[in-house]
């Protein structure tokens, strides 16, 4: 679980989710990058979550503007709460197809009263670590099918228009770009 602002930028990872009311907790993660494998966990404390909340989205991210099709066997596993050892549902990505820096496996949609209904997507998405605001606008617009369109908050679009024209951001970000999308056509003249 962690907490980014509202230009994408990734601020780091925090115990408790920041609009959750403490249900959404980050557990942990073990990761070998050599093997390429790795796992994160979460608990999610469905009852617990704000009355606001609608959607929750299971998302994956490449670190630095690397394809999610690298990494194999990307799932979601939900496990009851009360009984680890019990998987409720598996949601797996394709194994081929995934040729951008983010995925979108499901996502867990509030329905009346205190049901919810998982959806799969299993779809790649532009956005990672450096710049998560693709990811989050592929995201809006999952939301706007469903629930309808809502307003932008004004603060919002004022800072981050003063973000984008602001060189001294923008410009690594573009750099780093650039420089990935070199390292891809590389690899892919070896291959």
């Amino acid at each position: 679980n962690g907490i980014y602002d509202e230009s994408g930028v990734w601020l780091g990872h925090f115990p408790v989710g920041d609009a959750t009311n403490a249900a959404v907790r980050y557990v942990g993660e073990t990761f070998d990058d050599l093997e390429k494998l790795g796992r994160q966990t979460f608990e999610i404390n469905l009852p617990c979550l704000p009355p606001g909340v609608t959607d929750i989205f299971f998302v994956i991210s490449t670190p630095v503007f690397q394809d999610v099709g690298i990494y194999k066997d990307i799932k979601v596993v939900f496990r009851d709460g009360e009984n680890q050892g019990h998987e409720v549902l598996v949601v797996q990505m394709p194994t081929t197809g995934l040729s951008q820096e983010a995925g979108v496996l499901c996502r867990a949609t509030r329905m009346e009263g205190s049901y919810w209904r998982i959806g799969a997507f299993r779809t790649s998405s532009p956005g990672s670590a450096p710049d998560y605001r693709p990811l989050l606008s592929c995201l809006r617009n999952i939301q706007e099918r469903t629930h309808g369109r809502a307003s932008v908050w004004e603060h919002k679009v004022q800072r981050l228009a003063a973000l984008q024209k602001n060189t001294r951001v923008m410009t690594p970000l573009g750099n780093w770009r650039k420089s990935a999308a070199r390292r891809k056509s590389s690899l892919a003249g070896q291959g």
